[in-house]
């Protein structure tokens, strides 16, 4: 909550201080990266959109903000990006587990991120597909590694192994697959 604040007042302060001329060359700085109609956008074909920018300095300020808190928003995204490994874990417990032993198994899956830094993601739900055909798979764990080195990692590390060992006696079934994001 402190970092919004304080990236909030940073973004007024630039808005406030910086002159015409520096918005101008970052906006067409910009401006010129962006794609148009497929094809990388020069100064020849960006001259009547950059005209408007040029000679309001006002319009100037607002899409320098605009477009650096898009920036910043994108920035305090989570890492979990497109080129990550994701690691899917569903489990069947068997019918003789109690609640007890379910919750101590999510709880200590919960804190595998903690103790294994190779896992740059984690998230977990039980299952509520109306679907039918989850094949008793109840709960669902869902983790996301840099790259495959990073699980490959993960898989022999002292915790994941004593995870398994402290806990493999209550699941019934379980299916694990992995994919790269698309």
């Amino acid at each position: 909550m402190e970092i919004h604040k304080w990236i909030q007042g940073a973004i007024m302060m630039v808005y406030l201080y910086t002159t015409a001329a520096q918005l101008k060359k970052f906006i067409f700085l910009m401006v010129k990266t962006l794609c148009v109609k497929g094809k990388i956008a020069t100064k020849n074909n960006l001259h009547v959109p950059f005209r408007i920018f040029s000679h309001n300095p006002i319009v100037m300020k607002k899409a320098f903000l605009f477009i650096l808190l898009v920036s910043v928003s994108m920035s305090c995204q989570p890492t979990d990006s497109n080129d990550m490994l994701r690691h899917v874990v569903s489990f069947k417990f068997s019918p003789e587990a109690s609640s007890a032993q379910v919750n101590a198994l999510v709880e200590a899956f919960q804190n595998l991120p903690n103790d294994i830094p190779q896992i740059k993601a984690f998230e977990w739900g039980e299952n509520n597909s109306p679907e039918g055909v989850d094949k008793g798979m109840t709960h669902i764990f869902l983790l996301s590694f840099a790259d495959e080195k990073a699980r490959d990692e993960y898989l022999v590390h002292p915790d994941h192994v004593a995870f398994g060992d402290t806990h493999g006696g209550i699941i019934e079934d379980l299916v694990v697959v992995d994919y790269l994001a698309q």
